[in-house]
């Protein structure tokens, strides 16, 4: 009995490790294309398609109790209202940080819309790729899917934190590992608090898309 009890409570982590696993599998993948010649675009949408097929046949097959995320809500709209105060100044924090370490340590400025531009790809592709996608399908699988299943073995706070660390690593970048981090645990917060994943999913939204918009039109300060 009691070896039993042991197996069932390691099962959530087990199966934590296996869907962020398959989910970093897609980006290694992806890195043979690019070596292989691959331009940067396609290989990037062939990876968002992938996350977002894998993440929605995982939750339809294994828990679909997630999707009672999507209609209940505990907080009223009080963390809707917190997103969007919370967006300009989030990002503005978060770009800001990046633009002093690439400056102080002579780095690459990254552009995430021109992946696409320089790839053939309008606008709109930018949007769906940069913006929509990860606010949708990432949102689903770190603070649905993650955070969700440990919440079985783990205590709410520890969740958070677990899910924004693997949030920040599957960026694969080095740069933007503490502000992914910190990004991950605000997500987590208002996921928690709204017993939703609406306002993580606005909030993500409105960063990428302030983010996306900077690089079109300056409303950064630095």
């Amino acid at each position: 009995m009691v070896l039993s009890r042991v197996s069932t409570s390691a099962l959530p982590g087990k199966q934590t490790i296996f869907f962020y696993a398959l989910w970093c599998l897609s980006a290694v993948v992806s890195s043979f294309f690019l070596r292989g010649g691959a331009a940067l675009a396609p290989v990037q949408i062939g990876m968002e398609i992938f996350d977002a097929a894998f993440t929605l046949v995982w939750v339809l097959a294994l828990r679909r109790d997630i999707l009672r995320l999507y209609v209940s809500s505990k907080a009223g709209f009080k963390p809707y209202l917190v997103a969007l105060v919370a967006a300009y100044p989030v990002a503005l924090i978060i770009h800001s940080f990046v633009t002093v370490l690439e400056r102080k340590f002579s780095l690459p400025v990254v552009s995430v819309a021109r992946t696409f531009l320089d790839g053939g790809f309008g606008w709109g592709v930018v949007f769906v790729s940069v913006c929509v996608q990860p606010a949708v399908i990432e949102e689903l699988a770190f603070r649905g899917v993650i955070l969700t299943t440990l919440a079985d073995v783990m205590k709410p706070v520890e969740t958070i934190v677990v899910a924004a660390i693997a949030f920040s690593i599957m960026h694969f970048s080095v740069v933007m590992f503490a502000p992914f981090v910190l990004m991950g645990l605000y997500l987590g917060w208002l996921r928690q608090w709204s017993g939703s994943l609406w306002p993580a999913m606005l909030a993500h939204f409105l960063h990428n898309s302030l983010v996306t918009l900077h690089e079109a039109r300056a409303i950064f300060p630095l």
